[in-house]
């Protein structure tokens, strides 16, 4: 499901007024988490704001706060825009990262993964990128000419600080590819190309350096 970043917002139920210490009705919250759980494997996390998981997990904290699966579904709720956060993350999307991770903030200001999520997106706007092109004519044909261009970038990801991610079609591909970045006799004895691989078209390396950790 496609989630618009703009239409995310915390809309706790505007007729849900607290109860009394002692009554509040088991019954309604039984039939609010059941709600709940439709909303959640239906993918309403926090939207539409009055049929979604979280207004009835509101509900619920509202008549129990200390109810267990609630407080658990709200954390749920976090991680999924957590998770989100980061693949924008990864694809450069960082005004879209950060309005994730605001949101996740609201669900669940608490949830332990918002810092380190924070820190990710910081470091990765931040990065310093060298992109490789790789002809796909050459690739297939496992072109010697490529290896190279492909040693270079296994040069500038052994820098400190640095790292690749390799975009290939296939896991086959990109240990190819990895395996020609740490073939390379000008690499220091025991040191190793750091990168990963991810699926993806076209093919290409980007090699990413971060000026924070370069300096630790």
């Amino acid at each position: 499901m496609n989630e618009e970043v703009s239409e995310i917002t915390r809309k706790p139920p505007a007729d849900a007024q607290p109860i009394p210490t002692g009554r509040a009705d088991e019954a309604e919250i039984n039939a609010l988490l059941e709600d709940a759980e439709v909303a959640m494997a239906t993918e309403h996390f926090i939207y539409p704001a009055s049929n979604s998981a979280l207004a009835s997990y509101d509900r619920v904290l509202i008549l129990d706060p200390d109810n267990e699966i609630a407080l658990r579904g709200l954390e749920s709720i976090a991680g999924h825009y957590l998770a989100k956060a980061m693949d924008a993350a990864d694809k450069r999307r960082f005004e879209q990262a950060r309005a994730f991770l605001e949101q996740a903030q609201l669900v669940d200001p608490q949830h332990p993964g918002i810092l380190p999520t924070r820190e990710q997106i910081t470091m990765l706007s931040s990065a310093r990128r060298t992109a490789v092109s790789l002809d796909p004519d050459m690739l297939k044909a496992r072109d010697p000419l490529l290896l190279e261009s492909l040693r270079e970038a296994g040069r500038q990801s052994r820098q400190s600080g640095c790292r690749a991610v390799i975009h290939a079609r296939s896991d086959a591909e990109g240990r190819w590819i990895y395996q020609q970045m740490s073939n390379d006799a000008e690499a220091e004895n025991g040191e190793r190309v750091r990168a990963n691989v991810q699926i993806s078209w076209p093919a290409r390396i980007e090699v990413l350096c971060f000026p924070d950790q370069a300096q630790r």
